[in-house]
């Protein structure tokens, strides 16, 4: 049974659509727009306002000599598609009304009518500060003009593209962030672990993975990140429940820190359970429900303790507390191996915790592992 034209047409408007999931729907789109356009060809291209280079080009239709010989003898693959780029904003044009510098210009016609390119509808679909979007159906000399008919259905089309287009930008410009922040994650000297609303692990960082690795006090194991000691394993569990139910809540604050011990008898790991996303619950999407936060406490303190005088004005005494502190170090033992009362470590955790805005021992032990000082932390690291 043969498919009727508004079919045709909602199947096209479809895939319009798959473009802005993926730069991969350009080919099938066009080849769709130039058979419902009974066109030979389809292009798409975006320019640069300042330099007119193209930026942005997607084709069906045009052979690779043609595109190669375009490219050799005038300015831009787009040959004859010029007049488009001074349409008016969201406005569509046909060839029956070609421009002078068209006409005149005997080698392109020349060019067009060796590879039988002459016919041509096309539509503005975006512009903006910076760039212009083009899309046109070309045609064959043997086919009629294009008229009326095709003019209002590309208009039609138009609006969809421009929503295309703009929702691909924005999806490729989330895909970036995250590129981003992945990479500034898995540079970071703290081990994060992101986990889902039932505690299994949705992404651990190149610190995480190379703790875990050691397999000295904490490992990753069938999704789930697990202590060495049944008793911390117990305590990270319950945390790690606790942050998940707080931000099924729809709340953010809050966090519990737990002391891993280790099986080689080192120092201790800091672990810093918090909430994740609000809203876990409503989302369809996989949202860390819980953030676990550790350092390694055999990593050098030296440039962290500078980091944090520069950052929170901490005097190097207090720095050295501080970084103590979210390496998993107690006050009481703090205190001990320092040769300091109680009393004077408690005094001095205050004035750092005023210093850096942090309310709680265990914020500040976050604001350590997540915060600039160790980013500023791994930059001097690597010189």
């Amino acid at each position: 049974m043969k498919r009727s034209r508004s079919d045709e047409i909602l199947d096209l408007v479809s895939c319009i659509y798959d473009v802005a999931l993926s730069a991969e729907g350009w080919e099938p789109l066009l080849e769709r727009m130039a058979d419902l356009f009974d066109g030979t060809a389809a292009v798409f291209f975006v320019r640069d306002r300042s330099n007119v280079d193209t930026v942005f080009f997607r084709h069906f239709g045009l052979s690779d000599a043609f595109l190669r010989e375009s490219s050799e003898r005038f300015t831009s693959m787009e040959v004859g598609l010029d007049a488009l780029l001074a349409l008016p904003d969201r406005s569509v044009m046909t060839d029956n009304a070609p421009p002078e510098s068209h006409r005149n210009n005997d080698i392109l016609q020349d060019f067009l009518g060796r590879w039988d390119v002459e016919r041509f509808v096309g539509g503005d679909v975006f512009r903006d500060e910076r760039r212009f979007g083009v899309v046109a159906v070309l045609g064959s000399q043997n086919r009629p003009p294009f008229g009326a008919a095709e003019t209002e259905l590309l208009e039609t089309l138009v609006p969809h593209l421009r929503r295309a287009v703009e929702l691909r930008s924005r999806l490729e410009s989330e895909e970036v962030n995250r590129s981003t922040a992945q990479t500034v994650i898995d540079g970071m000297l703290t081990g994060v672990v992101l986990l889902d609303a039932e505690g299994r692990v949705l992404m651990a960082n190149a610190t995480a993975r190379r703790i875990a690795d050691a397999r000295d006090g904490l490992t990753l194991s069938r999704k789930r990140l697990r202590a060495a000691e049944a008793a911390d394993d117990e305590l990270l569990r319950k945390a790690i429940a606790e942050s998940i139910k707080i931000s099924e809540r729809k709340e953010t604050t809050g966090g519990t820190a737990v002391s891993v011990r280790r099986p080689s008898c080192e120092r201790p790991y800091a672990v810093l359970v918090s909430p994740g996303a609000s809203a876990v619950g409503e989302s369809a999407f996989r949202i860390a429900a819980a953030i676990v936060l550790f350092g390694d406490p055999d990593a050098s303190l030296g440039s962290s303790e500078e980091a944090a005088m520069r950052l929170y004005g901490l005097t190097p005494g207090e720095a050295r507390l501080a970084c103590a502190a979210a390496s998993g170090v107690s006050l009481e033992s703090y205190s001990v191996s320092r040769g300091i009362n109680i009393s004077t470590a408690r005094w001095t955790m205050k004035q750092v915790l005023a210093k850096t805005g942090a309310r709680r021992q265990v914020d500040l032990v976050r604001l350590l592992l997540t915060g600039p000082i160790s980013v500023v932390r791994q930059i001097d690291e690597n010189d």
